[in-house]
């Protein structure tokens, strides 16, 4: 009977182990996600998706890059950051707050000069040209897509008589021409390609301006690393790049 009860304890022991060995990884209830405006209704369907394949659920905060930048400098508890540039990432590189190995360039965004007005459809670049127009774009300063703009309009030119209406981010750049505050507003492709009339835009052509090539990290000081390579994996999937590119992005 002691024998059996030996052998008893022992068996639940390496049935113990054996479960412990196969259990997964800790799973975060929120994964929690610092990413850029321009990507972030883009974010939503891919959360979907991942969190459908993955036992994971990720709680989004959508800014501009800059303001996340700065909120990660300051400790802000962030697992994974989402830019919509490089420079962010590699600074955060720099200066300890990512390993190079957790981070790299999920998409390539696309800029596009929209009008929610008829007057100015089909949309032409040339429209940029006409006297007294109230031009939206992001802030050059905080937000990558506003950097493009920048660059894009320096190249073009434009007419001096242009009132510019900064938002702080792309989305409130998109906010100020949507509902018509803006006559023209220089916007993300992706927040345009799949609820605009195809005449409301123009893209922008590449050559114009600086490549948007947006990068991601996993944090150095997040709790859920693994769960965060796991999550930057599935962006690399195709299953993920097909929806990126359902919204406008392209592959880097």
């Amino acid at each position: 009977m002691k024998q059996h009860n030996h052998f008893k304890n022992a068996s639940i022991c390496i049935i113990t182990l054996i479960f412990l060995s196969s259990a997964p990884l800790s799973i975060a209830q929120n994964l929690r996600i610092a990413v850029a405006a321009n990507f972030h209704q883009t974010l939503l369907k891919l959360a979907h998706a991942f969190e459908a394949q993955h036992n994971i659920a990720l709680s989004i905060s959508s800014a501009s890059s800059g303001k996340h930048y700065a909120q990660i400098l300051h400790g802000a508890p962030f697992d994974v950051f989402l830019s919509a540039d490089q420079d962010k990432i590699d600074r955060l590189i720099s200066s300890d707050h990512v390993k190079e190995k957790d981070s790299f360039i999920y998409a390539q965004g696309q800029l596009a000069l929209f009008s929610s007005n008829p007057k100015f459809w089909p949309m032409n670049l040339q429209s940029l040209k006409q006297e007294n127009l109230r031009l939206a774009m992001a802030n050059p300063k905080l937000a990558p897509y506003g950097m493009a703009a920048q660059s894009f309009l320096n190249h073009l030119g434009i007419s001096k008589t242009t009132k510019m209406i900064t938002g702080e981010n792309i989305a409130q750049a998109f906010h100020f021409t949507n509902s018509g505050n803006a006559d023209l507003g220089l916007v993300a492709l992706s927040q345009l390609i799949k609820d605009q009339s195809k005449e409301s835009y123009k893209v922008v052509p590449q050559t114009l301006y600086k490549p948007i090539l947006q990068k991601g990290a996993v944090l150095h000081n997040s709790g859920y690393k693994e769960q965060g390579r796991i999550f930057l994996t599935f962006l690399q999937s195709k299953k993920a790049k097909a929806i990126m590119q359902r919204f406008g992005y392209q592959s880097p």
